[in-house]
Formats: structure tokens, C-alpha cells, sequence
């Protein structure tokens, strides 16, 4: 019994081990085909990652190049503006702003279209515009790369494809194509980007250097140096309107060499050849842009000179001619009954007696000049009259009378010339800050002063004027509107001899006689003439004369009017357009162009005197490209 319960119990045994035999092999099989499985997944997914790996790195690299390329045309659009921009005038090619440059065929066009009739006729005279259009400009040096590879270096390209200027407008548009290529490489191109972007046009005097210090329609020069604190002048402009019929040839290639500049002005063979570097001829195309400079450039507040007692303008003359019989006294104009070289009215009495001038006697003083004649003769004064033996007229030959150092013989007698006539007096006359523009309490009033010249006639005599920093004068030598001149005056303006017109510092002296020199606060104007006269042609009241030390610092601006030297050396410290500037045969006028502290230019000193915006400056220009408000797009293909 016991042995068979043992041999079912071996047989179970037996069984159970065979089951889990067979059951171990079939689980293997099955592990086996799931591990398989799980590869082949592997090898897919590591597949695709390195699919999508390298497809990225593919859009990266086209990415890169397109970025590239799009680097390329803004640098070679900053690469062309900065050399349209330049404004040194041997390089100038500022001009080709004006032009369009818009190619249907590459291969056919590798010049700009031709150019435009200039305004300024000699600023496309000095260079070819370079060739940007016909061909890849590269934007590394020869043998440079922007990137080594082993595939080929790298560098990038430029090419203007198209350039519309401002027509009416005053934005243009340029489309710069940028390249990048391979070395090496089969293919044209790795990318390109096109950019497009636009500009404000505009024509601006970029420097002091290129300001007008002469300007004017007609030149009768003949002999004329520049100067900068005694040295020959690096700044400054000549700027020369050339009227619509004029002879100067523009398109004569020629035509901006020195010895045509020069002879355009009027210079004579002895100036300097170094003058010609300065001489700017102009020409009206386009609304008047080049006319003279107004007069409202010395605007402000328009603060004008009025007796402290009334609102009417004041009307000022000066003269210290000698009229009538020089024995009898008589100098300077009929003023209030009496006479004086010094007179004002104001602008609503238009006699040929007016009020005598409101001055104090302290502004006017007389200095005879004393002349050493043969025999020491000397006269008895009209002003001492008939006082016993002495009578008006009467001859002294005594030096101890002639030459007396008392007093009373100085306020009695005049020096003779050797012609037996009276020596003429010279006299001071001083007009200060308090006499001018003022209220009635005697206060500077406004940030400058308008002064009314009707007549101005000086041999020997010196006009002083306080003009202060934060109060210039500007003298006009004409009348206000509406006001008549007086009929008895020939109402010219002129200065000669010893005479002299100047400003001052302002003092508590009334014998300050040192002029500032500061040009740009004593400026000289007039509206009158005729702009169509030539020199010497224009009326008195539009003509201004000086000659020798009469002006030493001024700036002068007459548009109309005319400018005459009547000196055989002229010097002075000044700025001055006018309709004409003038002088004879064998004359010299010796322009210095920088102001009172021998450094600054005068014309800068002006600007900043006179608080004119960049677009008052007038003097040779440069079109210039400017940056707006528009945002730059860029085409791929």
C-alpha cells in the first residue's frame, strides 16, 4: 500500500517538473520577440532623431546664411551712405541723391544715369561716382573670410539694385541686395537678402568752414586776402549768384578750374590762387534757394529805437561836412535852428527841420586837428565873436597864441592849412546803450535794437556805439516804412578819411574809444536797391562806401544794395553780402574771418548770436541722407 501511494507521488513530481519545463521555453520565445521588437523601435526612433537632427542642422545652416546675407545688405547700404555723406568737397558725391539709378539690365548699366542740371555747378566736378550697381562689391579684403570651413570659406557681397531720389518729395528709397558665397561651391549664391529702406533727403551746410562770409551777385574783387588772426584764411566761402544769362559754363569741364574762378569775381593777377579754393558760384533753379540773405536774419524781437519821450521811430543822420564859409563855423546839418554832426527826428515829422537830436552834450565832443603850417598861422574862432580888437577871422601868426597851452587861446583859435583855410574839426560822437531802445527811465529794453540811418556822411569823425552781448544794434540805413527822407540831405552812406564807425563795450565813460571788434553785434543793413545794378550803378541810399580802418568789425547784409571800397587798402573784420561788392583798379580788401577773440569764426559767433536754425545757414551745401521713422524690410528668394 505504502509503495504505490509513493509512486503516485514520484509520478506527480515528474509531471509538475516536465510543465514547468515546457513552460520556461515558451516564455523565452516570447522575450525574445518582444526584444527584437523593442530594437527594431530603437533603431527607428534613433533614426528619426538623427533625421530630424540633421534636417535642423540644415535650416540652421540656411538660417545662418540667410542672416548673413541680410547683415551683408545693411552693411553695404551703411557703406553707401557713408560715402554719399561725405562732405569733404574733393570726395563730394552728395550730388547723386538727386539722381535715380533704377537698371532694367545688369549687365548694361554700370554708371549712373546722367546728371542733373546743379545748383551748385562745381560740386560734381571732382569725382566719378563709384560702381556699385554692375558688380558684387565684396565686403572683406581679398583674401579674407568671414567664416573658415572645410566645405569652402565664406565671404559676403553687396549691390545696390535700385535707388529712386526725392522727386518731389523729400524721402528717397534704396534697395541694397546682400550675397553670401561659398568658395568652391557649384552654386552662385548660399543666400540673398534684398533690404529695402528710406531716407529723408535734405541740403545742409555741414561746417562754419562753408559759410558765405562774401556773398553777393556781382564780383569786382581785384585784389582781396583772407586772413584768419593774420594768417591766411582755411575757412569761409565766396559764394558768387550767377544770374540766368551769365557766361559761366558749366558744362565746361573746365569751368571750376582756378583761373575761371577767379576771373568770375573779378580778380586780378596778383591775388592768391589759394582765393579760388573759396569761390562757390550758385544758381536759382528751385525757389529762389540761393537768393542773398534778408535782412530778417537779424530779426529777434524786432526791438525798434524810439525817443524815451515818444512811440514813433527814431530817425537818426550824421555828417560833419563843413558848409558855407569855413570861417563862419558851420559844421555837420541843420538841426532844431542850429547845426551839428549829429541830428534825429522822428519817424512821423518829415520836415526838413526837425527837433534837434536828444542827446546830451556829453555824447558830442570836438577835437580840432591841429596842423603845423608855415608861420604857425592861426585864426580867430566865429564861436569866440567880435570882442574888441579881436575880430571873427583874424590871423594870428604868434606861436605863443597859436600854440598856447591856456585855455582861453585853446577855445579861442583854429590851426590854418596851408591852403589859409580853417583846419576841419574832428569829432566823437558816442552813443550809449541808455540813448538807445531804452524807456523812459532809461533801461535797455528787447535783445536787440533797430537804429534808422537816413543819411550818413563822415570825412574825419568817429561813431561810437555801446553794443552789449545780450543787446546787438543792427543799423539800417534806410528809412522806416512810410517815412520820407528828409529833402534837404542826398541821403548817401558813406565813410572816408580818418573817419570811423565801430562798436564799443559798454561803459561809465563817456570817452570810451576802443572798438570790440565783436562783428557779429554791430550788423549793418539795408532793403533798398535794385538788385538787377551792377557795381557803381546802384542809387546812393542803396550804396554803402568805406575804405581804409572806417569799419574795423561789422557784419553788412544788403541784398538790393550795393558794397564800394573808395580805398586804395581796405581792412576789416567782417561778413558781407550784398547785391554788388566793389572795389577799384589797384584796391585791396584784407578780410579777416574770425572773430574778436582771433579763434572763433565770425560766422559761428553770429549763428549762436543771433539764434539761427541749421537751416538758415547759407554757404555751400552737401545733400545729405537721413534717417526716419520707417522701418527697414528685408525680401528673401
Amino acid at each position: 500500500m505504502q509503495k504505490q501511494v509513493l509512486r503516485k507521488t514520484i509520478t506527480l513530481r515528474q509531471r509538475k517538473c516536465i510543465k514547468t519545463k515546457f513552460t520556461r521555453n515558451n516564455e523565452q520565445g516570447i522575450a525574445l520577440v518582444m526584444t527584437l521588437l523593442m530594437g527594431v523601435a530603437l533603431m527607428g526612433g534613433a533614426t528619426a532623431l538623427m533625421m530630424r537632427m540633421l534636417g535642423a542642422r540644415k535650416v540652421s545652416a540656411s538660417e545662418s546664411y540667410q542672416q548673413l546675407a541680410e547683415a551683408a545688405a545693411v552693411n553695404g547700404f551703411n557703406r553707401i551712405l557713408a560715402t554719399l555723406n561725405g562732405s569733404d568737397k574733393s570726395q563730394y558725391l552728395g550730388y547723386l541723391y538727386l539722381i535715380n539709378n533704377n537698371p532694367t539690365n545688369r549687365s548694361a548699366i554700370s554708371s549712373w544715369a546722367s546728371l542733373p542740371t546743379m545748383e551748385e555747378p562745381c560740386s560734381a566736378k571732382f569725382k566719378s561716382p563709384p560702381d556699385w550697381q554692375s558688380v558684387d562689391v565684396a565686403l572683406q579684403k581679398s583674401g579674407n573670410t568671414l567664416r573658415e570651413d572645410i566645405a569652402g570659406n565664406v565671404r559676403t557681397y553687396y549691390r545696390l539694385r535700385r535707388y529712386v531720389g526725392p522727386g518731389q518729395t523729400s524721402s528717397a528709397e534704396f534697395e541694397i541686395e546682400g550675397i553670401v558665397k561659398r568658395e568652391g561651391s557649384t552654386r552662385d549664391y548660399e543666400a540673398r537678402s534684398l533690404l529695402r529702406r528710406k531716407l529723408f533727403i535734405n541740403s545742409r551746410v555741414p561746417t562754419e568752414n562753408d559759410w558765405a562770409v562774401l556773398a553777393a551777385r556781382n564780383f569786382q574783387l581785384n585784389d582781396l586776402i583772407m586772413t584768419n588772426s593774420g594768417t591766411t584764411a582755411q575757412g569761409g566761402m565766396i559764394i558768387n549768384l550767377l544770374s540766368s544769362n551769365s557766361s559761366f559754363n558749366t558744362s565746361d569741364p573746365d569751368a571750376c578750374s582756378a583761373s575761371n574762378l577767379l576771373a568770375l569775381v573779378g580778380a586780378s593777377g596778383s591775388i592768391s590762387s589759394n582765393i579760388a579754393n573759396h569761390i562757390w558760384p550758385v544758381k536759382n533753379i528751385n525757389n529762389n534757394n540761393w537768393d542773398i540773405p534778408s535782412t530778417e536774419y537779424f530779426n529777434l524781437d524786432n526791438t525798434t529805437d524810439t525817443p524815451q519821450s515818444s512811440s514813433a521811430t527814431r530817425i537818426w543822420s550824421f555828417d560833419d561836412e563843413i558848409t558855407g564859409n569855413t570861417l563862419e563855423g558851420i559844421h555837420g546839418i541843420e538841426c532844431g535852428g542850429t547845426h551839428s554832426p549829429v541830428c534825429s527826428r522822428q519817424s512821423n515829422n518829415n520836415s526838413s527841420n526837425p527837433p534837434i537830436v536828444p542827446i546830451s552834450n556829453e555824447r558830442i565832443t570836438s577835437t580840432i586837428i591841429n596842423k603845423t603850417v608855415s608861420g604857425q598861422e592861426c585864426v580867430n574862432k566865429k564861436t569866440w565873436g567880435n570882442k574888441g580888437q579881436y575880430k571873427i577871422g583874424e590871423v594870428y601868426t604868434n606861436s605863443d597864441q597859436c600854440n598856447s597851452q591856456q585855455q582861453y587861446w585853446k577855445n579861442r583859435v583854429e590851426w590854418m592849412n596851408t591852403a589859409g583855410s580853417i583846419a576841419e574839426p574832428t569829432y566823437t560822437i558816442t552813443l550809449k546803450e541808455s540813448d538807445l531802445c531804452s524807456s523812459t527811465s532809461g533801461v535797455p529794453e528787447g535783445n536787440v535794437c533797430h537804429v534808422f540811418i537816413e543819411h550818413l556822411n563822415l570825412k574825419r569823425s568817429r561813431l561810437f556805439i555801446e553794443n552789449s552781448k545780450n543787446r546787438p544794434i543792427v543799423l539800417h540805413l534806410e528809412t522806416p516804412a512810410g517815412a520820407a527822407r528828409r529833402s534837404d540831405l542826398d541821403g548817401k552812406y558813406s565813410l572816408s578819411g580818418g573817419s570811423k564807425l565801430c562798436g564799443i563795450d559798454v561803459s561809465i565813460y563817456s570817452n570810451q574809444t576802443t572798438c570790440n571788434l565783436h562783428s557779429e553785434r554791430l550788423v549793418i543793413v539795408s532793403s533798398e536797391g535794385d538788385a538787377t545794378r551792377q557795381c557803381y550803378n546802384n542809387s546812393d541810399a542803396a550804396t554803402l562806401k568805406f575804405g581804409g580802418n572806417n569799419i574795423p568789425a561789422a557784419m553788412i547784409n544788403m541784398p538790393n544794395g550795393n558794397v564800394e571800397l573808395n580805398s586804395t587798402s581796405t581792412s576789416t573784420k567782417a561778413v558781407i553780402w550784398a547785391n554788388s561788392i566793389c572795389m577799384g583798379v589797384n584796391q585791396r580788401l584784407s578780410l579777416s574771418t574770425n572773430g574778436s577773440d582771433g579763434s572763433t569764426a565770425i560766422i559761428k559767433k553770429a549763428e549762436e548770436q543771433w539764434q539761427w536754425p541749421l537751416d538758415k545757414r547759407y554757404g555751400r551745401t552737401v545733400v545729405r541722407g537721413i534717417r526716419g521713422t520707417g522701418f527697414d524690410t528685408f525680401s528673401r528668394w
